[in-house]
């Protein structure tokens, strides 16, 4: 691969994974108080929160397989999108919506996690243990913006929608850099 396009896939999983760990940082911090603060699902939090552990379950698994048939880019594009449509459910409220978020959520973020970590040891086989350890920074350090910048917003609109919408946002700018890579990705099919 020349510079020139290693740069490129450098810069856009970069990119790509710091825009996850800011927006699915906020559904990974606050969904137990989303849930119970909604009207009509007080006390609900904690078994919503236990589908997130339930779904995480096979995610990587699963995620994994689709990889393989689809190429990491496209796999994790459509991944990207599952959860920010997972993170912005609860604001239509209702414990459907609810339950159905953390399937969505639980069911993505250690997916996505994995198919990253696959991808980038991949973009660079010779530097992917620098590489990993780069977009690892990237993403921590989205996790720690994230809650800040929705503590932010929530204590000025007095609600977490704003704030999962712009988590939601975020994460799916994320899924369409990921699908900017598919002419770079090792895995890819019929793209």
């Amino acid at each position: 691969m020349r510079d020139h396009a290693i740069r490129i896939t450098h810069v856009l999983l970069f990119a790509a994974y710091f825009l996850e760990g800011i927006g699915y940082i906020v559904t990974g911090t606050f969904l137990v108080a989303i849930v119970d603060g909604t009207p009509g699902l007080q006390g609900i939090g904690a078994d919503v929160w236990i589908v997130v552990g339930l779904a995480v379950i096979p995610s990587v698994a699963l995620w994994a397989g689709l990889a393989g048939r689809a190429g990491y880019a496209r796999t994790l594009a459509g991944a990207y999108a599952l959860q920010a449509i997972g993170i912005a459910l609860p604001i239509a409220g209702g414990a459907g919506a609810a339950f159905i978020s953390a399937v969505l959520f639980g069911g993505t973020f250690a997916g996505i996690t994995a198919l990253t970590l696959a991808l980038a040891g991949h973009l660079a086989p010779s530097r992917s243990a620098r590489l990993i350890g780069v977009i690892t920074a990237v993403f921590g350090i989205g996790q720690m913006i994230g809650p800040v910048l929705a503590g932010f917003i929530v204590s000025g609109a007095q609600d977490f929608t704003p704030a999962l919408a712009a988590a939601s946002a975020l994460v799916l700018t994320g899924g369409v850099l990921m699908a900017l890579l598919q002419p770079f990705d090792p895995l890819r099919r019929g793209s």
